[in-house]
């Protein structure tokens, strides 16, 4: 009896041994060795595709051609975290006491992709051209109409170079919020025809516009070294 109670507890350590070996090897990585068929990095330019969705605004005939994913426009606001207006092309946005009048300060520094400056007059013809967007253009599209978020406006005016006022007929309390994202996109005047549809996007993002095939709805964009 004492001999076999000896040869199981042996049999028992043996097994165990074993586990443990083979667990061990198991886990130990394998050192990998270079592929003889391994290609070297080539340096030079590289192309990055995008794949983006429904357009923010109308452009050539794509459903493409100027999705915020591009990054070659900016907005004067965004939201925060917390869905709270963020200034981004805007420095400021203050409302009057009576809540009729928004004075609206623009960053003094903001250049578009043509080379001109976003300025008071350039930032209202953006917002008049999305509040007054006429049905018979070939811009228009209803799903953009932006005259029910800002609200009933009776004036714009600039005040100087880089400031300007939005008056409603009703205070509006969460304006500076309304204008977030594709509400306030901002592009130079000369990117749009006689009826407001943008042919050359010259916006103010760290891309610009390069070239376009509308057959393979294809948009290329270049660094902008200005941005």
């Amino acid at each position: 009896m004492k001999k076999k109670k000896i040869a199981l507890a042996l049999a028992a350590v043996m097994l165990f041994t074993g586990l443990m070996t083979a667990c061990a090897n198991s886990s130990a990585p394998e050192s990998e060795q270079p592929s003889e068929n391994a290609e070297t990095p080539v340096s030079g330019p590289k192309e990055i595709t995008i794949a983006a969705g429904r357009s923010f605004y109308q452009g050539p005939a794509t459903n493409i051609f100027l999705h915020g994913r591009t990054n070659v426009w900016q907005a004067l606001v965004m939201l925060d975290n917390n869905m709270e207006p963020e200034m981004k092309l805007a420095e400021s946005i203050t409302q009057s006491e009576d809540g009729l009048t928004w004075t609206i300060k623009l960053r003094d520094n903001v250049i578009f992709h043509d080379g001109t400056k976003l300025t008071s007059d350039a930032a209202i013809a953006n917002l008049e051209r999305l509040y007054h967007w006429n049905s018979g253009s070939k811009a228009y599209d209803p799903a953009y109409e932006k005259t029910g978020e800002y609200g009933k406006i009776v004036n714009m005016a600039a005040l100087d170079e880089f400031s300007f006022t939005v008056t409603h007929e009703n205070p509006i309390p969460d304006f500076d919020s309304r204008l977030a994202y594709e509400n306030s996109a901002m592009f130079s005047p000369a990117s749009f025809d006689d009826s407001k549809a943008i042919t050359v996007p010259y916006g103010t993002g760290p891309y610009k516009y390069d070239s376009y095939d509308e057959t393979a709805e294809k948009l290329s964009l270049v660094k902008f070294d200005e941005y």
